[in-house]
C-alpha cells in the first residue's frame, strides 16, 4: 500500500472509531517506516489538530521514533505532551535530565510521571527526584516507590506524612514492620495506639505477607483495643498461619472482633474467620467458649456455635458452661437457633417455665424451639385465639418446631393445614409466609411443593394479601427455584409456584445476586423460560430484567435472555425499550456492533445515558448523533427542537476535531435559544469548557453575562480547559471582583496544570490590593505549593510586613510549613507566633505534629510555646507533648496561679503528657504543688467568684491520671503507687490517694495490697467512699479482664473477713458481691456473704443483706 497523503488520512478518519484510527496509524507508519515520506506525514498530521497528534504519539511509540516522542513531549496541548510523556522510553532521558524536566513540571503532570515511574519499578529515578528540592509532603507521597536503602534512610522522619500506609507494606513490608517496631519500643499505650493507628492502613498487606511478625507484635506491644480494627478482615488469614495466638487476641479483646457486621442478621463470624474456627483443636475452641460464657458476651458465643460443625456443639457448650450460673439465664432467639437439638429443646422447655414467660406471645416465641409434639400442645389452641397475633404466632411455632426438628413428615404435616389461612386475617398468612421463608431449603425440598402451592394459591386468591405475604413467599420460590438448578433437581413445582405468585406479572421479589455455576445458571433461564415468554408476550418483562441483573455477566451470553431483551426493544413502555437498550450495551466485547445497531434501529436511543456512554467510549464516528441541527426521529424524541446533550461522559480527547467543532456549534446553538434557562447555561458552560477545541475567548460572552449564574458557572468549568495557563490568567482577572471566592477556588485547580515559574508570575500580582483578601489568601496557598525561589521569597515578605493583612499573614504561616528546610520560613513563623496576633497563633497552633517531619517538630514547637497562652493553644500543646519533654514545668504556672479556663485546659494538656511519658516525676511535683495550695490557709474558700480552686485542679488532674483502660493501667502502675503515696499524708486528699491506690492493684495478686489498703483507711465515716471507689475499681478489673479466671482470689477475701478493721469488711463485701455472683453462688460465697451480714459495721451488714442470692 502507498504511503496516503495526510489530507486522504485526515479525511478518512472521521468514518472510523478512535481504536480504529489508531490502528489504521500505527499501521501506516509500520508499513512505511524507514521511508522519506513518512516524518513530513507525521509532522503534517502533528501540525493539523492536537486530536492527529496524540494520533502521532502512538504512531512515534509503535516504531520506536524517540526523537518524535521528545519533541511531542513540548507540544502546546496539555494532553499530547502528557501522552507523549506516557509513551516516551524512560531510558531515552538520563537522570539528571528527567529530573530537570520533573521541576519544570505542571503539579499534575508531576503526579503522572510518578506514577509512571512507580509502575515501571523506577526506584533509581525516584531516588533521582529524591534528591531534589521538593517538600518534604512530596518527598513522603514518592518514598513508597524508592529504593531499600532510601526507605530506610527517610521512613523514620517522613513516616506520619505517608499518603498511602498501605502502598508502602506493598512494595516495602518489612521497612514498615521495622518503623512500627521503633514506634512501639518502649511506649506507652497511649503511643503505642497511635502506632497502631499509623499503620493501619497497611494492615491488611503485612498480614497477607509478613504474618508471623504482624503476630509478634501484637503479642508483645499491641493496640489497648488488643485486636486492630483494621486487621479485622484478615482474622482467618492470620489465624491459619497461627491458631494459638489469634485464639489468644480473640479471648482478651475488649470488643468483638471478627463479627459479620450486619443489622438485625444472626451473629456470625466473617467468611475467612469463620472457615478457620471450625478446624481449631477441641481445646482452643474450649478456651474461647470460656472466654465468652457471660451473658454479655452472647453474640460472640453464638457465632462460636455457628461456625462448629453440630456434632461438636454440644461438648464446647459444655465446657463454657461449666461452673455458669443458668437456671435463669434468657436464651436469645439466635443463641437458641445454634444450640444442639436437645439442648434447644430444653431450654426452651426451662425458659418457658420462668414467670417471665407467661404472655402468650412469649410462650409461643419459645414454642417455635420445643419439640414438635410439646409445640403441638402449646399452639394448638391458639390457632382460633380472638387475637389475630396470637393466632400468626402459634402458626410460626408450628412450622419453626418442625423446621428445626428437620422432620420433614411433621412440617408436610403442617403445611397441608396451610390452605385454612385463605380466609384468615393477612396478619396470620403473612406470619405463616414469613416462618416458611426461614426453613432450611433442602428440608422444604425434601417436603415437595404441593403443599406450598396450595398455600400460595389460598394467599393468591384472598382479597387483602399483600406483599407482607408475597414478598416472604417469592423469597421461597426462589430459594426452591435455586436450589433444584444447583443440585439437578426437578424444577417444574419451583417455577409453578412462581408463576402463581407473580400477579399481572408484578415480580414481587427477585434475589440481588444469583451465584450459581455456570451449567446451574443456564438451567434456572431454561427452567423460567416459558413464564418469562408467556409474559413477554403481553409485553412484561420485571422477570426477564431481574434475572439479567441478577446473573451478572453469565446473562451477557445467554442466547434466550439476549433474545427476550431484544423483544423488549419493541415494547409500547418506553421505560421498557430503554432498560433493554441498557443491557444490549453492557457486554464489552459486543458495545461497539449493539450500539450501532440501536441507533440504525432508531436514532432517538441516542437519549438513552448508556448508549450515549457506550457511544462515547466504543463508537466514535457516531457521536455526530448529538450535534444534529433538526429534531431526531424516533420514539424517545418528541420535540422539535434538536437535541443536544450536556452531559455527555467523554473523554473528548477521542473524539475527532470536526465531530468537536461540530457538538462545539450545537452548544452554542443551544445558548442562543431563547427558553434556555440561566441554569442550563451554566451546564452549557461546563461542557464546552471540557472540549479540547475551546478556548478562553469563546466564554467570554458568558463571562459578561448578567446572570450570576451562569458567570459563576463559566468561572468554575474554565480549570478544564486545554490551555491552563490563559484560562488561569482569564480567572486571576476576577481576583477582585464579586466572583473572587470561586474564581480563586477554580484558580487553585487550574494553577497545578500550569508550570510552577509561570504560575508564580501570574499569582504574584494578586498577593496585593486591589485584590480582595480572600483573593489574596488563596494566592498564598497556591504560592506555597509552587515551592520556587520566587514564591518563597514572596511568601517571606509578604510574612515580615507588617502592613500585610492579618488574614493573609496567617495564610502565609501556614503555606510556609511546606518550607521548613529554608531558615527564613522559621523566621516568619516566629514573628507570627509571638506578634501576628491571636488568629495567627491559633492557626499554626492547629498544625498537628503529624503534618510535618519528625526533624522539625521540636523547633516548631518550641515557636508555639512562644504564643500568648490562650486556650485554643494550650489545647494545642498537648499533641506537641512528645516534643516538649518538660511540658509540665512549663505548664505549671498557668496551673497553679492562671485563670480557670486556661488551668483546665492546661491541666488536659498535662494529663495528655503523662499518658505517654515514662516519667512521672514533673508530673508528682505539680501534685505535690497543688496539694500544697489546695491545704494552705489561704486557699479560697466558699468565695463568689473561687471556692478552693486549686483542689478542683488536682481533682481534675488526678482523674485524667488514673487510666481506664487494661493496658494503661498496667503500663502506669508503678506511677500510680507514687501517685497515691504523695497524695495520702493529707485528709484533704485521702479520697484521690484511696482511687490512685485502687487503680494499682495488681488483681492477680491483690491480697497485700488490699490488706495495705484496709490498714490505710484512717476514717471510718468514709466507708460508704470506700465502698463506692472498690466497687468501681473492680468493676473496671472485670471489664478490662484484669480479674484472674476464677475471679477474685477468695484466700484474700477470708484475710480481709479476719482483719477487724472496718475498712477490710468494707473491701471483703465488694469482693464477696463480684465473686459470689460470677461463680453462681456456691456454698463457699454464701458463707462468706453471711458472715458479712453479721458484720458490726453497721454499713458493711446494712448493704450485705441487699446483695440477692436468689437466681432471677
Amino acid at each position: 500500500m502507498s504511503l496516503p497523503s495526510c489530507s486522504a488520512l485526515v479525511e478518512e478518519l472521521p468514518g472510523l472509531p478512535h481504536a480504529e484510527r489508531v490502528r489504521l496509524l500505527v499501521r501506516t507508519a509500520r508499513e512505511h517506516d524507514g521511508e522519506a515520506g513518512l516524518a513530513p506525514l507525521l509532522d503534517e498530521l502533528t501540525a493539523a489538530s492536537a486530536y492527529h497528534a496524540g494520533l502521532v504519539v502512538d504512531a512515534a511509540r509503535a516504531i520506536g521514533d524517540t526523537a518524535r516522542l521528545k519533541a511531542l513531549t513540548r507540544h502546546p496541548g496539555a494532553v499530547v505532551r502528557i501522552r507523549a510523556l506516557g509513551a516516551l522510553p524512560l531510558d531515552a532521558q538520563s537522570p539528571d535530565e528527567l529530573a530537570a524536566a520533573y521541576l519544570a513540571m505542571p503539579l499534575q503532570e508531576r503526579r503522572r510521571l510518578e506514577a509512571r515511574l512507580g509502575r515501571a519499578h523506577r526506584t533509581d529515578l525516584i531516588d533521582a527526584l529524591l534528591d531534589l528540592p521538593l517538600s518534604d509532603v512530596d518527598r513522603a507521597r514518592l518514598l513508597p516507590r524508592a529504593g531499600r536503602e532510601r526507605i530506610e534512610a527517610l521512613l523514620p522522619d517522613l513516616a506520619d506524612l505517608l499518603p498511602s500506609v498501605a502502598a508502602l507494606a506493598q512494595r516495602r513490608p518489612d521497612a514498615l514492620l521495622d518503623a512500627l517496631q521503633s514506634r512501639l519500643a518502649g511506649r506507652a499505650p497511649a503511643a503505642r495506639d497511635e502506632a497502631w493507628a499509623w499503620v493501619a492502613p497497611g494492615l491488611r498487606v503485612l498480614a497477607e505477607n509478613r504474618s508471623e511478625r504482624l503476630l509478634g507484635l501484637l503479642a508483645e506491644a499491641g493496640p489497648t483495643t488488643v485486636i486492630p480494627r483494621a486487621l479485622e478482615p484478615r482474622l482467618g488469614l492470620l489465624m491459619g498461619h497461627d491458631p494459638r495466638a489469634v485464639t489468644d487476641l480473640l479471648r482478651t479483646c475488649p470488643w468483638p472482633a471478627g463479627l459479620r457486621p450486619g443489622w438485625g442478621a444472626p451473629p456470625r463470624f466473617i467468611r475467612g474467620l469463620r472457615r478457620r474456627i471450625a478446624a481449631l483443636a477441641d481445646e482452643q475452641v474450649g478456651a474461647l467458649a470460656r472466654s465468652w460464657s457471660a451473658a454479655k458476651n452472647e453474640n460472640l458465643l453464638i457465632a462460636l456455635l455457628d461456625a462448629l460443625p453440630p456434632a461438636r456443639r454440644a461438648g464446647v457448650l459444655a465446657a463454657a458452661l461449666t461452673g455458669v450460673r443458668t437456671r435463669a439465664r434468657v436464651w436469645s432467639a439466635p443463641a437458641l437457633e445454634v444450640m444442639p437439638t436437645p439442648m434447644r429443646q430444653a431450654e426452651a422447655e426451662r425458659m418457658a417455665a420462668l414467670p417471665d414467660a407467661e404472655a402468650p406471645l412469649r410462650r409461643l416465641e419459645l414454642a417455635a424451639f420445643m419439640a414438635p409434639e410439646r409445640a403441638r400442645e402449646v399452639a394448638e389452641p391458639r390457632l382460633h385465639a380472638l387475637d389475630a397475633e396470637e393466632r400468626g404466632a402459634a402458626w410460626r411455632a408450628l412450622i419453626g418446631s418442625a423446621a428445626r426438628a428437620r422432620d420433614a413428615a411433621r412440617l408436610r404435616s403442617v403445611l397441608e393445614r396451610l390452605t385454612e389461612l385463605g380466609n384468615e386475617q393477612e396478619p396470620v398468612r403473612a406470619a405463616a409466609a414469613e416462618a416458611l421463608s426461614a426453613v432450611p431449603v433442602p428440608l422444604l425440598a425434601r417436603v415437595g411443593t404441593d403443599e406450598l402451592e396450595g398455600f400460595a394459591r389460598a394467599a393468591m386468591e384472598a382479597r387483602d394479601t399483600s406483599v407482607s405475604t408475597l414478598v416472604p413467599l417469592h423469597s421461597t420460590a426462589w430459594r426452591l427455584l435455586v436450589h433444584a438448578a444447583a443440585t439437578g433437581l426437578p424444577t417444574r413445582g419451583a417455577c409453578a409456584m412462581l408463576e402463581l405468585i407473580t400477579d399481572q406479572d408484578n415480580v414481587i421479589h427477585i434475589p440481588f445476586r444469583l451465584s450459581l455455576p455456570p451449567d446451574a445458571a443456564a438451567e434456572l433461564v431454561t427452567a423460567l423460560e416459558p413464564v418469562m415468554r408467556r409474559a413477554a408476550r403481553r409485553h412484561r418483562f420485571a422477570l426477564v430484567f431481574g434475572l439479567w441483573d441478577a446473573l451478572g455477566r453469565r446473562a451477557w451470553r445467554d442466547e434466550t435472555l439476549l433474545s427476550l431483551v431484544r423483544q423488549a426493544l419493541d415494547a409500547p413502555e418506553g421505560h421498557v425499550r430503554q432498560r433493554a437498550a441498557a443491557a444490549l450495551v453492557a457486554d464489552p466485547s459486543t458495545r461497539a456492533r449493539r450500539v450501532g445497531e440501536l441507533l440504525g434501529r432508531d436514532e432517538t436511543f441516542a437519549t438513552n445515558g448508556s448508549v450515549q456512554w457506550a457511544v462515547c467510549r466504543s463508537r466514535q464516528d457516531l457521536v455526530g448523533v448529538f450535534s444534529r441541527r433538526k429534531a431526531l426521529k424516533g420514539r424517545f424524541w418528541t420535540g422539535r427542537r434538536a437535541f443536544v446533550p450536556v452531559d455527555l461522559p467523554g473523554p473528548f480527547s477521542l473524539w475527532a476535531p470536526e465531530h468537536l467543532r461540530a457538538y462545539a456549534d450545537a452548544l452554542i446553538r443551544a445558548l442562543d435559544d431563547a427558553v434556555t434557562t440561566d441554569w442550563d447555561r451554566r451546564r452549557i458552560a461546563g461542557a464546552l469548557a471540557a472540549l479540547p477545541t475551546t478556548r478562553p475567548e469563546d466564554l467570554g460572552p458568558l463571562l459578561r453575562s448578567d446572570s450570576v449564574q451562569v458567570v459563576e458557572g463559566v468561572l468554575a468549568a474554565l480549570p478544564a480547559l486545554d490551555d491552563a495557563e490563559a484560562a488561569l490568567g482569564l480567572l486571576l482577572d476576577h481576583a477582585g471582583t464579586d466572583r473572587a471566592g470561586v474564581a480563586m477556588f477554580a484558580a487553585s485547580r487550574c494553577a497545578d496544570r500550569v508550570r510552577p515559574e509561570r504560575a508564580v508570575e501570574l499569582l504574584a500580582p494578586i498577593t496585593t490590593p486591589p485584590a480582595k483578601v480572600t483573593s489574596r489568601k488563596e494566592a498564598v496557598r497556591i504560592l506555597g505549593r509552587m515551592r520556587t525561589p520566587q514564591s518563597l521569597a514572596l511568601l517571606v515578605r509578604l510574612g515580615l510586613d507588617p502592613t500585610t493583612h492579618s488574614d493573609v499573614r496567617t495564610a502565609v504561616g501556614r503555606a510556609l510549613l511546606a518550607h521548613l528546610d529554608e531558615p527564613e520560613a522559621w523566621e516568619v513563623l516566629r514573628a507570627l507566633a509571638s506578634g501576628g496576633g491571636r488568629d495567627a497563633a491559633l492557626s499554626l497552633a492547629a498544625t498537628s505534629p503529624r503534618q510535618m517531619a519528625v526533624r522539625h517538630r521540636a523547633a516548631y514547637a518550641e515557636v508555639l510555646l512562644t504564643a500568648p497562652r490562650e486556650p485554643e493553644t494550650l489545647a494545642a500543646l498537648g499533641q506537641w507533648c512528645q516534643e516538649i519533654p518538660d511540658l509540665t514545668r512549663r505548664l505549671a504556672p498557668t496551673i497553679l496561679d492562671g485563670q480557670r479556663v486556661p488551668a483546665q485546659v492546661a491541666v488536659a494538656a498535662v494529663i495528655a503528657h503523662a499518658e505517654r511519658a515514662a516519667d512521672w516525676g514533673p508530673h508528682l511535683a505539680l501534685v505535690r504543688s497543688l496539694k500544697e495550695r489546695a491545704t494552705s490557709p489561704d486557699e479560697p474558700d466558699a468565695g463568689a467568684k473561687e471556692d478552693l480552686p486549686h483542689l478542683r485542679r488536682l481533682e481534675e488532674l488526678v482523674a485524667g491520671l488514673i487510666p481506664d483502660r487494661a493496658a494503661a493501667l498496667t503500663w502506669h502502675r508503678e506511677h500510680l503507687e507514687s501517685l497515691a503515696e504523695t497524695l495520702s499524708d493529707s485528709p484533704w486528699t485521702a479520697g484521690l490517694a484511696r482511687r490512685a491506690r485502687l487503680a494499682a492493684l495488681d488483681w492477680a495478686d491483690a491480697a497485700d495490697g488490699l490488706a495495705a489498703l484496709a490498714d490505710g483507711a484512717a476514717d471510718d465515716g468514709l466507708l460508704a467512699d470506700l465502698l463506692d471507689d472498690a466497687g468501681a475499681a473492680l468493676a473496671l478489673a472485670r471489664s478490662e479482664r484484669l480479674l484472674p479466671d476464677g475471679g477474685p482470689d477468695p484466700g484474700a477475701v477470708d484475710a480481709l473477713l479476719s482483719n477487724p478493721r472496718p475498712a477490710a469488711g468494707v473491701l471483703a463485701l465488694v469482693l464477696t458481691r463480684d465473686g459470689g455472683e460470677a461463680a453462681g453462688w456456691p456454698r463457699a460465697w454464701r458463707e462468706r456473704l453471711r458472715a458479712l451480714r453479721r458484720s458490726p459495721v453497721p454499713l458493711v451488714a446494712e448493704r450485705a443483706r441487699r446483695v440477692s442470692t436468689v437466681e432471677g
